[in-house]
C-alpha cells in the first residue's frame, strides 16, 4: 500500500490573506440592484475559477466518469451558498492531445457542467496557454465594466507526466513569476499515477497557492466538495479576511496526513 504523504499545514501555506481586489471600484459591489422592471444586475464582486483538466487516455472508464461526478458535485454544492452562488464564476479546460474550452467563464447557474472525455496524450503545455488566455481575457473584461474580483484560480487536475517538461519549456519558470505576481493562484492536484515530484516544481505554495497534493484513489466526489467548501468561504471573505481551507480530519481528500 502506498504510504500517505505527511505535510503540515501551516499560515504560510494554507492561511492566507485575501487581499485581491482590482484597483477598480463599484458603489454597488456586494448587491444586486435593479436597472429597470425586467432586468436585475448581479454586482457582486467576482471570483474567476478555471479547472484544468487532464483527459488523456490514461483517465479512460473509471477515472473520467467519477471527475465528470464530481463535477456535477461542486456544481451542487456551490448552489447551497447564496453568495458563493452569485460570486463564482467558473471555466473548465480540459487537454488531452489538444486543448478545450469545455465551459466559458460564467456563475454556476447560468452555464450546465460539461461531461468530459477522454482523447490521446497529456499537452499540459497548450492547456495552461488556453488557461491562460480564458484567464487574460476575463480580466480584460471586468476592467471594461470596472468590476473588482477576487484573486484568480488555476487548479491543476492531472493523472500523469505531460508530454513536453514544464521546468524544460519555461513552464515552471512563468507559474513562480505570475504567482509572485498575484496574479493568479495555482493549485495543482495529482490524481493516482501523476508525477508528483513534477507537480511539487510546479506549485509555488505560499499565498493564495498551495503545495501538490496527491488525491486519495479515484475520490473525486470528496474532492470536489472539499474545493466548494473552500471557495464558499474565499467567495465569502473580504479584503483583508484570512481564510483557512486546509483540509481537516473529516474533510481530507488528499493523500496527505492532516495535523
Amino acid at each position: 500500500m502506498q504510504q500517505k504523504h505527511s505535510y503540515t499545514f501551516t499560515n504560510r501555506n494554507t492561511k492566507y490573506f485575501i487581499n485581491q481586489l482590482n484597483n477598480t471600484t463599484m458603489e454597488q459591489n456586494d448587491q444586486f440592484y435593479q436597472v429597470n422592471e425586467n432586468e436585475i444586475v448581479n454586482a457582486q464582486q467576482k471570483c474567476p475559477c478555471i479547472i484544468l483538466a487532464d483527459v488523456s487516455g490514461s483517465m479512460s472508464e473509471e477515472p473520467i466518469a467519477e471527475l465528470n461526478q464530481g463535477l456535477q458535485v461542486f456544481a451542487t454544492e456551490i448552489l447551497h451558498d447564496k453568495t458563493a452562488a452569485a460570486r463564482l464564476e467558473l471555466a473548465v479546460v480540459s487537454f488531452g492531445s489538444t486543448a478545450k474550452l469545455e465551459r466559458p467563464f460564467a456563475l454556476i447557474s447560468e452555464n450546465e457542467m460539461p461531461t468530459l472525455s477522454v482523447h490521446g496524450s497529456t499537452n499540459l503545455e497548450d492547456g495552461m496557454a488556453l488557461a491562460f488566455q480564458q484567464l487574460e481575457q476575463r480580466k480584460q473584461y471586468y476592467r471594461a465594466q470596472k468590476a473588482t474580483y477576487y484573486r484568480p484560480y488555476i487548479i491543476l487536475i492531472t493523472d500523469g507526466a505531460p508530454d513536453k517538461d514544464p521546468e524544460n519549456s519555461g513552464l515552471i519558470a512563468k507559474l513562480r513569476e505570475q504567482t509572485a505576481a498575484n496574479k493568479y493562484s495555482f493549485w495543482p492536484i495529482g490524481v493516482a499515477g501523476a508525477d508528483m515530484e513534477l507537480l511539487g516544481k510546479m506549485a509555488c505554495p505560499g499565498g493564495g497557492n498551495l503545495p501538490a497534493m496527491q488525491l486519495e484513489g479515484l475520490n473525486f466526489d470528496k474532492l470536489f466538495k472539499w474545493l466548494s467548501a473552500s471557495f464558499t468561504k474565499i467567495s465569502n471573505s473580504h479584503p483583508g479576511d484570512m481564510v483557512d481551507i486546509a483540509p481537516t480530519a473529516d474533510n481530507n481528500p488528499f493523500r496527505l496526513t492532516v495535523s
